[in-house]
């Protein structure tokens, strides 16, 4: 059974322990992490789209018997 007391003192220190952030800053650098990877992953594709490309030919045309 929970006493009246350690519901006050749970009410009383709510802003207390509303107050840690760690939790909350590890998830915006991660955000932030996300968002510089999607974007090298969109510069470096459109940067390598013609290398990228010219590779799969060779590839296709070699399994097509031109090699």
């Amino acid at each position: 059974m929970i006493s009246i007391d350690r519901v006050l003192w749970r009410i009383l220190n709510a802003p207390r322990f509303a107050t840690n952030e760690a939790g909350q800053t590890l998830a915006e650098y991660s955000l932030i992490l996300t968002l510089v990877a999607v974007g090298v992953v969109a510069i470096s594709a459109v940067f390598f789209s013609s290398a990228v490309a010219g590779t799969f030919e060779s590839v296709t045309a070699c399994f097509g018997g031109a090699c």
